[in-house]
């Protein structure tokens, strides 16, 4: 089973960065005369430690950039002691392009936070929950991926904020070569959703496990939630 994972966010105060995986929220406080480019800003990963414990919260810092476009400094201003240290450590990797002036003083803000089940229309993000293991109705395990990387199926913004949400339930009949010769939806969410998810699933080809069991009505599920991001 895999699962939606924990958010890091970048906040910035006069610098406008859009990174992947992750949601800003972006403020303007500077005079723009000493505006920066940014050129790299990689987010730091979720220290683990504080990833097991559900520890959530923002780390503002003061940031002094050079004339080269380098951060020489940083200083916290206020945020987790558990989240202090990957924060700092990701401000020291970012470059800027060179200011106008020697060097700039900015604020800045790492947001780290686990995204929250919302309602569909308020939800800005939705998670898929998914085992690629087909199962049959006994729960023996018969079948599973060919191919590892496969994604799950798409969910659907119009169904996300529609408030479709919930389990699919899906029966699959393979043939011996591992291919899907029939699908069909067991528990349903949404004509939509289903439609997605059906087309998801046709193409896929399955490596047997068991090579003496029947292929016929096995079974295959997918979560689907909506979610909100952490809010700081």
């Amino acid at each position: 089973m895999k699962f939606s994972v924990p958010f890091v966010i970048l906040l910035l105060i006069g610098c406008n960065i859009f990174p992947a995986q992750a949601q800003n929220e972006i403020s303007n406080a500077t005079d723009p005369a000493t505006q920066l480019k940014a050129m790299s800003q990689p987010l730091p990963p979720y220290p683990e430690e504080a990833s097991k414990r559900r520890i959530e919260g923002k780390v503002a810092l003061s940031i002094v950039v050079d004339a080269n476009g380098n951060v020489t400094d940083a200083k916290v201003l206020s945020g987790p002691e558990e989240l202090v240290g990957a924060a700092l450590a990701a401000v020291s990797t970012w470059r800027y392009e060179p200011p106008h002036s020697a060097a700039v003083t900015k604020t800045v803000s790492i947001s780290f936070g686990f995204p929250k089940d919302c309602p569909g229309e308020l939800s800005d993000n939705g998670s898929v929950q998914w085992s690629w293991d087909l199962r049959d109705r006994d729960g023996s395990r018969i079948a599973t991926i060919a191919d590892n990387r496969t994604l799950p199926p798409p969910y659907p913004e119009a169904e996300r904020k529609s408030g479709v949400a919930g389990t699919n339930v899906l029966s699959i009949s393979l043939d011996p070569d591992g291919d899907v010769k029939d699908v069909h939806i067991v528990e349903s969410l949404s004509p939509g959703l289903d439609k997605a998810v059906v087309d998801a699933v046709r193409a896929l080809k399955f490596r047997i496990l068991d090579g003496n069991a029947s292929l016929e009505d096995l079974r295959l599920q997918f979560r689907f939630r909506p979610i909100c991001s952490p809010v700081f």
